[in-house]
């Protein structure tokens, strides 16, 4: 099993009780530069496969969108649930996810680079697709993508993008992304873009056939892209009993599909956090015990790669603290499981 931790480039927009046990983590959040230098130097010398940030781009004050997980606004402000809209924590700092992986490749060596979800109609797919390549190229064949279709209609309207078709247009710029990064001539005639022919967009990555594409999201559609489309799926906040029947609506559509399960990732996105307190319903916040039976559970349902992600504060040191907490009472719990182990 491969392990991924979390480095917040973002808070996700809604209250952070959704995050993290504790009324201390109201305070605020650690999305800085000393997060980014310090979390991420911790998550490769403890030995995490892959460090992960987040795409967004923007926040409005208030959403028409609901957020798709069913998170309910707690943002402090007096309007909060009341009336229509959502109100959303629109002041924290957001870092645009692939400039901050460059950051993040340039001070690692070994650790993967992992963005989840990139919300692809955001980008000019060409333009995505050479900074994904370049980025490749410059970390050595480190980078990992896992894309979605994005949510938030505000932040589609100031960037330009097309909501109403954001499904159809990820299909599409994805194919086109395969044909930038797979075809030594490379064109493509779509919907909602025309790649024309006599261009060329070299480098090509590292990584081959292409960069791994990871889809993102839990919805029917999700999982029917990631069956055509993908070379893994990222799920999100699962309890195990769901993740249990996705896997097997995924090993449905791979096969219907004339595709094996034998080289796609199964991944999945569990908040994390080792407190004194329960942590209720989610797997991995409580005890280490607790914790450590949850990411066995996981395993057996067969999860190759276990994405954590601490609280985003309230500070960098909160954050060191839930890594450290991680390697010295959760990972001899499952020393098995831990890549490299020499048992």
């Amino acid at each position: 099993m491969e392990f991924g931790w979390d480095i917040p480039n973002v808070h996700h927009g809604f209250g952070l009780d959704s995050y993290a046990v504790g009324d201390r983590y109201s305070e605020g959040v650690a999305v800085n530069i000393d997060t980014f230098r310090y979390a991420v130097e911790r998550a490769e010398r403890i030995g995490f496969g892959a460090i992960w940030v987040a795409d967004h781009v923007l926040f409005p004050d208030k959403s028409a969108a609901s957020h798709p997980l069913g998170y309910r606004a707690n943002t402090g402000r007096a309007d909060d649930n009341a009336g229509e809209g959502n109100n959303v924590r629109s002041g924290d700092p957001t870092f645009e996810a692939i400039t901050t992986m460059s950051f993040l490749a340039g001070r690692t060596s070994k650790v993967r680079i992992g963005v989840g979800v990139l919300v692809i109609p955001y980008r000019n797919p060409v333009l995505t697709a050479k900074m994904l390549a370049t980025l490749d190229v410059l970390s050595e064949g480190r980078i990992i993508l896992a894309a979605g279709v994005g949510w938030l209609k505000e932040a589609f309207e100031a960037l330009g993008a097309d909501y109403a078709h954001r499904g159809a247009v990820t299909d599409e710029y994805l194919d086109i992304m395969k044909v930038i990064w797979q075809d030594p001539s490379p064109s493509y005639t779509g919907r909602f873009y025309t790649l024309p022919p006599g261009l060329q967009y070299n480098p090509r990555p590292v990584q081959k056939p292409h960069i791994p594409i990871w889809i993102g999201g839990v919805s029917r559609p999700a999982l029917r892209r990631a069956a055509t489309r993908g070379s893994g799926w990222l799920g999100v906040y699962q309890t195990p009993e769901a993740t249990a029947e996705m896997h097997a609506t995924l090993r449905d559509l791979l096969r219907r599909a004339d595709r094996s399960d034998a080289e796609f990732t199964f991944a999945h996105r569990l908040r994390f956090q080792v407190t004194d307190a329960d942590g209720g319903d989610q797997p991995c916040i409580g005890s280490p015990q607790k914790i450590a039976d949850s990411i066995r559970r996981y395993h057996d349902l067969g999860v190759g790669h276990l994405q954590l992600a601490p609280p985003p504060g309230p500070t960098t040191a909160d954050l060191l603290e839930q890594a450290d907490r991680f390697a010295e009472q959760v990972r001899p719990l499952i020393a098995d499981l831990w890549p490299g182990r020499t048992d």
